[in-house]
Formats: structure tokens, C-alpha cells, sequence
């Protein structure tokens, strides 16, 4: 008996352009409210995160803050640490304690209207997110992302704290934020940004400044996209030969035994 195993493929749920060394950093630009009600300005520096590395369904980031308060005094912040994050489901964890789920990128299959039901946590509280076209180009210091290569993520509940963030729609990755994320919450103690941000960059606090990442997927190949086909057609081509082969033989062989036997 012939038999013929043929596997399933499976994709990878980690975003195309999530790899070791890939990174985002975003301008910081705001007044930015803690845990105890005291504000500060802040109208320069980083925030951002590096990716040093992805095992299954985990990367392991690099988080930087690297900002400048102007009010009330003139301090620097810096801190460094790092985080796990599933790439799927973008919860994050420090330490083993989750820190919610981060709006770092967006799934690359959603559509206009689409609900992205774990989206962005703010506190203890977990919102979702409606997927909306974006009319004006988003400037950013990285670039200007034409409306038509963006998707605009927002809450407009008027129970939740509202938000309307930008991705851009190819890699899903996130170009404006308007709140601060719970990795600013949990380490650094930072609850709200006040607002309003600056007139350049109009639509929030954190604005994309420096990017490794593809926004397109890598072009594939005719080859490498016929590749499963191939090897299916090659598998059972050869087991038809096979067959083939062993049928000829016991042909020949029950000619032989007549041939003796007569």
C-alpha cells in the first residue's frame, strides 16, 4: 500500500515586519498628567520600543523613555526596561504581570467599520476600537502618511475615555497616539495627556519619529507561492509512478511464471 502525508502550512501570527532589531520611536509632545494630579510639559524626546527578538507567539521588547519636561521645572526623564508581548494578541507582561494590551500595531486584515475589540488598554479597563477611514494626511516627523495609507482607530463612548489614534494600513503599525498607553501608566506613573499637543502634529501626543519597519510586506515570489502546489504535484506524481512501477513488475513477473511453468 502506497500512502501519501501531505502537512498543513501555517502562517505566522507575529506581523510580517516584527523581527529582532526592528524598532519605533515616537516624538513626545504634551502635558502629561500623573498618578497624583501634578502636570509637566513636555516638548521634546522619545518614547519607543526595539524588538530584541520573537520565540513562537512572544517578542521581547525594549521600551525607552528619553524626554524633556520644560514645565514646571527643566529635568530629564529616561528609563529603560523590557517587556513580553504576544504578538497576536498584543498583551503585554512585565516581570509576568500583564500590563493590558498595547495599540503598537493593528491585525493588516481589518476593514472600514471593522471593531477591533481588544484594542488599547487604559487602566484597568480594556477598550475596543472602530476602524475608520482618515481623510487629511497625518504629518508626523517621519513622514506624512497620505489618508489613503491610513486607518484611524478611535472610541467615541462617552462611558470610556475616547481616543482616536492612527495606523498605517499596510503593516498595522501605529504612527499617532493620542493617550498614553498602560506601559506609561504602570512604569512611569503617567495617567493622561492633557493636550493640546502642538499645531505640526495636531493629533496627538505621541507622533512616529524614526522606524526600521516595512510598511509593505516583502514582495513574494511566483516560485514561492507555487512552492506547496509543486511539492503536492511532486508527491503524487511519484506515487503514480510508483504504482505504475509495481504493476509492470508484477506483470512481468506473472509473465515469467507462466512462461516457466508451460
Amino acid at each position: 500500500m502506497f500512502g501519501v502525508v501531505i502537512g498543513k502550512c501555517y502562517a505566522s501570527v507575529a506581523p510580517f515586519w516584527l523581527r529582532e532589531g526592528a524598532y519605533a520611536y515616537y516624538e513626545v509632545y504634551g502635558r502629561l498628567e500623573y498618578l497624583n494630579g501634578s502636570t509637566v510639559f513636555s516638548t521634546g524626546g522619545t518614547y519607543g520600543w526595539k524588538c530584541l527578538g520573537v520565540t513562537g507567539q512572544t517578542a521581547v521588547l525594549e521600551v525607552t523613555f528619553n524626554f524633556t519636561v520644560r514645565e514646571p521645572a527643566h529635568f530629564e526623564i529616561k528609563a529603560q526596561f523590557e517587556i513580553d508581548i504576544d504578538v497576536e494578541t498584543r498583551e503585554a507582561f512585565s516581570y509576568g504581570e500583564s500590563l493590558g494590551v498595547l495599540p503598537y500595531w493593528i491585525p493588516t486584515d481589518v476593514n472600514k467599520s471593522d471593531v477591533i475589540d481588544s484594542y488599547m488598554s487604559l487602566g484597568n479597563r480594556t477598550l475596543s476600537g472602530t476602524v475608520g477611514g482618515v481623510r487629511p494626511d497625518i504629518e508626523t516627523p517621519y513622514k506624512t502618511f497620505s489618508g489613503d495609507e491610513s486607518w484611524a482607530v478611535y472610541n467615541q463612548n462617552e462611558a470610556d475615555e475616547t481616543f482616536v489614534n492612527f495606523h498605517e494600513k499596510d503593516s498595522g503599525i501605529m504612527v499617532v497616539c493620542h493617550d498614553p498607553d498602560n506601559v506609561w501608566r504602570e512604569k512611569m506613573g503617567i495617567i493622561d495627556e492633557l493636550g493640546p499637543s502642538h499645531d505640526k502634529y495636531k493629533y496627538g501626543f505621541l507622533n512616529l519619529k524614526d522606524a526600521n519597519v516595512e510598511f509593505m510586506p516583502e514582495p513574494t515570489s511566483l516560485l514561492t507561492l507555487l512552492q506547496p502546489y509543486i511539492l503536492a504535484t511532486t508527491i503524487v506524481a511519484a506515487a503514480i509512478a510508483s504504482i505504475y512501477y509495481f504493476k509492470i513488475r508484477k506483470k512481468k513477473l506473472t509473465r515469467l511464471a507462466e512462461t516457466t511453468l508451460n
